[in-house]
C-alpha cells in the first residue's frame, strides 16, 4: 500500500481530511463513537493508533464536509451512465474510488457538513440492489484498505486522495445533490428497474384489494399456481422467509408442505432448517398472502376468471367504475382504486390534467 499507515494518516490530516483507522476484513472503524460529535482525531491520536489498533491497518476519512456520491450499481453500463450524468451535471469530473467494480464512488466537498441522502433502492421484483447514496455527516469513506469481498486493494483510477488536498475536491451544493439523486432515479427507471417505494405502493393496493374481497378463498392448488410464478431460484434469505410468512398467514400448518416443496427448488435448501423456520413464522402480524400474490403478478400471474354473481369490471376491454347515486365518497373511492391500479402519473378529469400523487408524494 506504499507509505506506512501512520504516515498516510498524518498526510491526510495535513491535507485537510479527518482520517480514521479501519479494522481488517471489514469496513468498520476501530474507534468507538467515531460517528459522534466528540471532536476530530488529532495528530497525537493518530500517533497512537498503530500500537492501540494493530488489527486496523485500513484507513478511511470522515464524511460531512467530504461528500461521497456512492454509485452502488452492479450493472457496468448503468454505473458508467450514472457517473457520466453526474459529471455532466456538475460540469467537471471528480476523484473516483473503486472497491467492488463496477460500483464506484465520486468525491466532492462542501464547507457545511451535509447529512446522508439517497435514492430509493431499485431493481427487479426479486432483488433491489441498485442505489445511489450521498454519504455525509456520521459516515466514512475508505481510502486505503483491502476490500472484504474482493480481497483486493481499493483503487483510485485517477486523482488518489492520498495526493490531494481538501480544497482540490470539486465543490457540491445541496441543490446539486438533489439533482444528482433525481437524475439517478430517472436513469434507473429508464433501465426498466422498479423502486422499493413503488413496489410498496403497488403491494399496498394489492393488499387493500384482497381485504375488499376481490379474490375468492384460496385453495392449496391456487397457492401452488401462484408460487409457480415466484420460483425459488436461490432467493435471498429475506425474500425466502417472506414466503413462509405469507403461507402462514394463508393457512398456517396447511402451508407447510407447500413451503417445503417450494423451498426444495433451491440448491441452498436444508429441509430440517426449512421446517424449523416455517414453524417460527406462525401467526404473522404484518404480512398477508396478498404480498405473495403481488410478487407473482409481477411475473405474469393472473387469477382464473371468477365464477360469481359479481359483475365483471370490464366492458369491451375498458375498465368500468361503479357510480353510487347520492354517494360521492363511495364513487370517488372506486375511481381512486382504478387509477392507483393503473399506476398512471396523470389523467384528464373534467377538462383538466390531474397528477396522481402516490403516498410518498403527499
Amino acid at each position: 500500500m506504499g507509505m506506512s499507515n501512520t504516515v498516510l494518516r498524518l498526510s491526510l490530516l495535513a491535507n485537510g481530511f479527518h482520517p480514521i483507522p479501519i479494522l481488517n476484513g471489514t469496513k468498520r472503524p476501530a474507534l468507538k463513537n467515531w460517528n459522534k460529535d466528540e471532536g476530530y482525531p488529532t495528530k497525537e491520536d493518530i500517533l497512537t493508533w498503530e500500537a492501540k489498533y494493530p488489527t486496523a491497518t485500513g484507513t478511511g476519512v470522515l464524511c460531512g464536509k467530504v461528500v461521497a456520491v456512492d454509485i452502488d450499481v452492479l450493472d457496468p453500463d448503468l454505473s458508467t451512465k450514472i457517473k457520466n450524468a453526474i459529471f455532466d451535471l456538475m460540469g467537471t469530473s471528480a476523484p473516483e474510488r473503486q472497491g467492488n467494480k463496477p460500483k464506484t464512488c465520486l468525491l466532492f466537498r462542501n464547507r457545511t457538513p451535509i447529512t446522508k441522502k439517497s435514492t430509493y433502492r431499485f431493481g427487479t421484483v426479486f432483488s433491489k440492489n441498485h442505489q445511489v447514496e450521498v454519504l455525509g455527516k456520521g459516515q466514512q469513506l475508505i481510502v486505503d484498505h483491502i476490500h472484504p469481498v474482493t480481497n483486493q486493494p481499493y483503487v483510485w483510477p485517477s486523482n488518489n486522495l492520498k495526493e490531494l488536498k481538501f480544497d482540490d475536491l470539486p465543490e457540491i451544493t445541496p441543490e446539486q445533490i438533489d439533482q444528482i439523486l433525481a437524475v439517478s432515479e430517472n436513469l434507473f427507471r429508464e433501465a426498466g428497474l422498479i423502486s422499493d417505494k413503488k413496489e410498496e405502493i403497488q403491494e399496498m393496493y394489492e393488499i387493500t384489494s384482497f381485504k375488499n374481497d376481490e379474490y375468492p378463498a384460496l385453495t392449496a392448488e391456487d397457492i401452488e399456481d401462484i408460487l409457480a410464478f415466484y420460483p425459488n431460484s436461490d432467493l435471498p434469505y429475506d425474500d425466502w422467509i417472506r414466503v413462509a410468512l405469507c403461507l402462514n398467514s394463508w393457512g398456517g400448518e396447511k402451508g407447510r408442505e407447500i413451503f417445503e416443496n417450494w423451498s426444495a427448488q433451491s440448491s441452498k435448501n436444508n429441509s430440517e432448517f426449512t421446517s424449523i423456520k416455517y414453524g417460527q413464522c406462525a401467526n404473522p402480524s404484518s404480512v398477508t398472502i396478498a404480498s405473495l400474490i403481488y410478487l407473482a403478478k409481477q411475473n405474469g400471474f393472473q387469477f382464473k376468471q371468477k365464477s360469481s354473481n359479481k359483475q365483471n369490471n370490464q366492458i369491451d376491454g375498458k375498465t368500468k367504475i361503479k357510480m353510487y347515486e347520492g354517494k360521492t365518497h363511495e364513487t370517488l373511492n372506486e375511481f381512486e382504486k382504478v387509477m392507483r391500479a393503473s399506476l398512471l402519473e396523470f389523467y384528464r378529469f373534467n377538462g383538466q390534467l390531474v397528477e396522481v400523487l402516490k403516498d410518498d408524494q403527499k
